[in-house]
């Protein structure tokens, strides 16, 4: 359950979802330093988790999509297995092919990449630190900036509405979009990138179901 006084959301760049690829990067540097040769493995599992990243930021990859991707790849499985009752090499030449391919990096490479991924995250995380919304029970605050002005809202008729609208997103960040509908504002405000937006989406319901009210007793002299 969710007792909190107030809520805070923050919005991300699409950038945050190049964290595996960050991940890979730093533990390739840690191993390379610890006396493990950077080698074509090490390079393969890099350029293919920068590969996924890259497809993960460059396209929404929505529900239909994503089905449409598991039956096409499933077609691709039974065509593959088609082919080779007929060219019973053909596998054996695609996979020589594929592992003559040498995606060899120096060791530079890795440290140079950590530290470029490590200094956009510290930047965006500095950046999310002054834009957000702080919802209470009576107030929806909108901070835009360190030097911006501060836009109070009132939250009691506040409506509000989630999306996931990207798989990938989803599983990386459980990451999805936040509408807020503000009265006396023609365009709802929009949250993309919203990490664990189901959570935020909870302790919305909880704090705006309650309201604060001043009882103020008036005695007679």
């Amino acid at each position: 359950m969710y007792s909190k006084e107030k809520v805070i959301i923050r919005q991300y760049p699409k950038a945050v979802f190049f964290y595996p690829t960050f991940l890979v990067s730093l533990f390739t540097m840690i191993f390379i330093n610890a006396g493990f040769p950077s080698n074509g493995i090490t390079g393969a599992i890099f350029c293919i988790a920068f590969g996924f990243n890259f497809l993960v930021v460059a396209i929404e990859f929505t529900k239909n999509l994503f089905i449409n991707m598991i039956i096409g790849f499933t077609t691709m499985i039974f065509c593959g297995l088609w082919l080779r009752g007929i060219y019973p090499d053909l596998f054996g030449r695609l996979l020589a092919l594929i592992t003559n391919v040498e995606l060899t990096m120096s060791d530079d490479f890795y440290s140079f990449m950590t530290f470029i991924f490590a200094a956009t995250f510290i930047f965006i995380i500095i950046e999310a630190r002054f834009e957000y919304c702080e919802i209470t029970s009576n107030e929806l605050i909108v901070h835009s900036g360190l030097f911006a002005d501060v836009k109070r809202y009132p939250s009691p008729s506040l409506r509000y509405e989630q999306s996931i609208n990207d798989v990938f997103e989803s599983m990386l960040l459980r990451s999805g979009r936040l509408k807020l509908f503000i009265s006396g504002e023609k365009e709802p405000f929009i949250l993309d990138n919203v990490p664990f937006i189901k959570r935020k989406f909870a302790a919305l319901d909880d704090i705006l179901s309650r309201t604060e009210v001043k009882v103020v007793d008036n005695k007679s002299a």
